[in-house]
């Protein structure tokens, strides 16, 4: 079998800057609502894709899962991979990702607020399109609150219809529920719901 179109959607979130790994794959592009069925479709896949020399792959030692990447070798690598690991999660509870709307490390906050997202999501829930601001801290705490609150209260005043138009969110993934008014997930997505009970609060 060739190159299928689930198969270049793994290639352009590659290209889009995420990093992927079966297991993540399975869940972002081959779900078939079965994990078993379709980890074995996105490991049999991911292979296919290494055969034809479409993505590059590594590990840290036998046994751990690939991670797929197209360019450089990956740094930072558990940061990022959780960020492809939210998407995953978004479109297994039916949100739909647009990935042309989406961006790792966004900049359009930087210079106004100075904060640099670590994703801007944008998808469509129960048909209405949703905006989130995604900050990933693996060993710390949510920070940058402050920055957050003004971002919030700019888009609240109708300040930045321009560049984020649709309902927005900010989502803090750490193990310490942040202080702040915002969504908040474990790193272990075991309190997914929060984002699936906030979504339809989002103004």
């Amino acid at each position: 079998m060739g190159i299928t179109t689930r198969d270049l959607q793994v290639v352009r979130y590659l290209e889009k800057g995420f990093l992927l790994n079966a297991e993540i794959c399975s869940r972002l592009i081959y779900w078939t609502k079965n994990e078993s069925a379709s980890l074995n479709v996105a490991q049999r896949r991911l292979r296919e894709l290494f055969r034809l020399k479409q993505v590059k792959r590594v590990r840290e030692f036998v046994g751990q899962s690939y991670t797929y990447y197209i360019d450089k070798p990956p740094t930072k690598t558990k940061h990022r991979l959780m960020m492809a690991d939210f998407l995953s999660r978004l479109q297994m509870n039916g949100f739909e990702v647009d990935l042309d709307r989406t961006f790792v490390e966004w900049k359009g906050m930087e210079l106004l607020f100075g904060v640099r997202p670590d994703i801007l999501v944008t998808f469509k829930y129960a048909e209405r399109v949703y905006q989130l601001l995604v900050e990933v801290d693996i060993t710390k705490e949510f920070s940058n609150a402050k920055k957050y609150e003004r971002i919030i209260q700019a888009k609240r005043n109708g300040e930045l219809n321009d560049i984020l138009p649709h309902a927005l969110a900010v989502v803090s993934i750490c193990d310490t529920k942040p202080d702040f008014n915002c969504i908040w997930m474990k790193t272990d997505f075991s309190n997914f719901s929060n984002l699936i009970y906030a979504v339809a609060g989002v103004k």
